[in-house]
This record gives structure tokens, C-alpha cells and sequence, in this order.
């Protein structure tokens, strides 16, 4: 059977289609042919009924050149991170990661000793959250390629498409500070030992604090990545939180980037108080990942610039952070929406989950930043896969 998209007789390279494009093709010319699939293809994870609970299911792949580059630092911290993404999917649908499936593609001349730093992080994180590894695959290949599937379960789940016009919009922590971190890995800081520095030629200019880890080649589009928002420079919401050092700084961002946290508790607690309407992980960047909740829950939104969470530590870094904070992705924070009824509770709550209101969905189509009196469309921006 042809795709949907068809994409008439003639051939079409893949850098015309995005992403969301495929992903819709798809959805159309597989759909979900037994009755217990309840979210299939075009959410954060798969959402199956089981007996007594809820399944929920995802997978991602990470690809060396794509995803991550190895002289960014250690396998260790990309064990970690390659779980990690597949745990915050998990988050955002609301459930509780039980088991995980582990596919490695890995070059001939690869060490040894750098497979083993690599499942020795992968253990520690499988460890921690109480999920057990049970099966896989290995292949020899030209570049790495890890391809990690998790399956949990969940009382309740939150899908993408749940919110309505008057719904307010949350994040948990600060966006834009992976993004940032993957900046700085690309001017040259990097991982040895434990430490990071920054090298010019052979020398050796800046040494930071304890660090190390790996990264991810973000490929972005449009106009230079750091000149957009230019008329936002002081804008957003001063936070108190201290840095005491532009190498303190720089660390934490380094380390957002290379060490995501999956917030699961913070995602099971929204979807079985039954607080959340719509959720996503914020993987792409907040502009991008919003507009799929719009797409999703045919709805607009209306972000205040002047209640989105600066973190201090982008503001010591750069003159005009917004490019990172509004299209970055890899912070793997949680975007959900509330409605009014419930929004009381989650102010309650932002202090121990570190959540900021930052704005309400709207009827009709589109996103807009609002700044004072001035109202400008918001377009989507961020990590794609075949758009450069």
C-alpha cells in the first residue's frame, strides 16, 4: 500500500518533509487495528490497556554525528542520558517505567572499555528508577546508533490533545539551559577525567569544575540561532537562585545538557490527581513542543514573556538568552496544561516541583508571546530531524 502523502510520482528528499509531516503520514496508513490500543502513533508514548493497569510504551534512537558527538566526553553520562530521554516520554504521559529493550549498532574499532563506561551508566539509571533491562540487540556499524524502547504502566495517562481555551500553560524548572550547555561543547569545552576545559590550539584556557559527559549535534534552521528575540533581551521573569561564578555558571549548564532528569514523579502525581489536561517533555524546544499540543488539542496559546523563568545562569552568560530559551530543546522539563478548577492545587504544589505559570490556551489557531501591551505571533522553532 502507498503512503497517505503519496508525494506525487516524483521523488523528494526528506529535508522537504518535516518531521510532524511524516509522523502524520504515518498515523494515517497504520491505524490502530485492536481496540485496547488507546494512543498510538504522534504522542510521547503509546498508551495500551492492559488487565488491570494502563501500558504505556515508546521508543528513541540516538545516532553518533545526529545526537551526540564522542569527544564531547564520557560513555558513562551517555548510558545515563540514553535512558533518560525514553524515561521523560514515560514522564509525560503520566507513568511509571518498568522494563526496557537495548539495541546497540557499534564500530569494530570501538574500545572496549568505552562499551563498558557506556552500560555502566545505562545500569546505574536503570538502577535508580527500578527498571529492569530484558532483552536487546547488537549489531556491528559504521557509527553508533543506540536505540533504547520502555515500557511502564499508568493508572491514569495525559496525552497531548486534552487541552481546552482557558486551560493555563505550566513548565517544570528553566528552559533553554540544555541548549545552552550544547553551545558551550560546541566552542570547544569538553570532558577529561572528570573536568571540562576549554582549548584554543594547544592551549589550555579555562578549566571548570567536575564535569563530564556527552553531547548532541543539534542541527537548526532559519537565521543564526543566536540573533533571534533580539528585542526581548531583559525581558522574562528574575529568578533568585545565585550563581556564584562564570565557572560555576557554565558547569551547570554543560551539566543540564549532558545529565537530564526525567521528571516521573512530577508527571504521575499531574496525571493521577488528574491536574494535567495536556502534557509534553520538553525535547525539541518550548516554542516547537507547545505548538504540538496546539496541533493536537486544536487550540492557540498566549505565553507572558514576563512570567517565563530566566535562570540566572543565562543571563550571566549571554546578552540575549531568548534564543535558547524559547527554541532550545534536551531540557526533558515537563509542559502541561491545567484548567481553572484545578489550577489552585498545582500553584500549591509549584514550589516543590519547581513549576511556573506561564501563560493560557486560547480558542482558534496560532501562539503569541505577550510583552506589556504588545501581542507578536510565536512560530515554532527548534530540533528537527530532516530540516537543517
Amino acid at each position: 500500500m502507498p503512503w497517505s502523502f503519496h508525494l506525487s510520482r516524483n521523488v523528494m528528499k526528506l529535508s522537504r518533509l518535516s518531521e510532524s509531516e511524516l509522523i502524520s503520514a504515518l498515523r494515517k496508513d497504520f491505524p490502530p487495528l485492536q481496540r485496547k490500543i488507546l494512543f498510538g502513533i504522534g504522542d510521547d508514548a503509546a498508551v495500551l490497556k492492559a488487565e488491570r493497569d494502563l501500558l504505556v510504551v515508546t521508543k528513541d534512537l540516538l545516532i553518533e554525528s545526529t545526537h551526540f558527538k564522542r569527544e564531547f566526553g564520557s560513555a558513562y553520562l551517555l548510558g545515563r542520558k540514553s535512558l533518560a530521554v525514553n524515561l521523560s516520554d514515560v514522564a509525560a504521559m503520566g507513568g511509571r517505567p518498568l522494563y526496557c529493550l537495548l539495541g546497540l549498532g557499534l564500530p569494530r574499532s570501538l574500545p572496549t572499555t568505552w562499551v563498558e563506561d557506556f552500560m555502566a551508566g545505562f545500569k546505574s539509571l536503570c538502577q535508580e528508577e527500578k527498571v529492569s533491562l530484558i532483552g536487546g540487540d547488537l549489531s556491528r556499524s559504521a557509527k553508533i546508533v543506540i536505540s533504547v524502547t520502555v515500557i511502564g504502566k499508568a493508572r491514569k495517562f495525559v496525552p497531548r490533545s486534552g487541552a481546552r481555551p482557558g486551560d493555563s500553560i505550566w513548565i517544570s524548572g528553566y528552559p533553554g539551559l540544555a541548549a545552552a550547555g550544547l553551545y558551550f561543547l560546541k566552542k570547544g569545552y569538553f570532558s577529561e577525567k572528570g573536568k571540562y576545559f576549554l582549548r584554543r590550539g594547544k592551549n589550555f584556557l579555562w578549566q571548570g569544575k567536575d564535569i563530564f559527559g556527552q553531547g548532541k549535534d543539534s542541527q537548526r534552521r532559519g537565521k543564526d540561532f543566536l540573533e533571534k528575540e533580539k528585542n526581548f533581551i531583559d525581558k522574562g521573569k528574575n529568578d533568585t537562585i545565585k550563581v556564584p561564578s562564570r565557572a560555576d555558571s557554565v558547569a551547570l549548564l554543560i551539566k543540564a545538557f549532558l545529565e537530564p532528569e526525567p521528571r516521573l514523579r512530577l508527571g504521575r502525581w499531574l496525571a493521577e490527581e488528574g491536574l494535567a489536561t495536556a502534557m509534553i517533555d520538553l525535547s525539541d524546544g518550548l516554542s516547537i513542543d507547545l505548538h504540538h499540543i496546539c496541533e493536537e488539542s486544536n487550540v492557540g496559546a498566549e505565553i507572558e514573556v514576563a512570567k517565563i523563568p530566566v535562570h540566572p545562569a543565562l543571563r550571566s552568560n549571554f546578552r540575549n538568552p531568548w534564543p535558547f530559551i524559547l527554541h532550545g530543546g534536551e531540557d526533558y522539563e515537563l509542559l502541561f496544561t491545567v484548567s481553572p478548577s484545578k489550577r489552585k492545587k498545582v500553584i500549591e504544589a509549584s514550589r516543590r516541583y519547581q513549576l511556573h505559570e506561564i501563560g493560557r490556551m486560547i480558542a482558534g489557531q496560532g501562539m503569541w508571546l505577550l510583552d506589556g501591551g504588545r501581542r507578536r505571533p510565536l512560530k515554532p522553532a527548534g530540533f528537527t530531524h530532516f530540516h537543517l
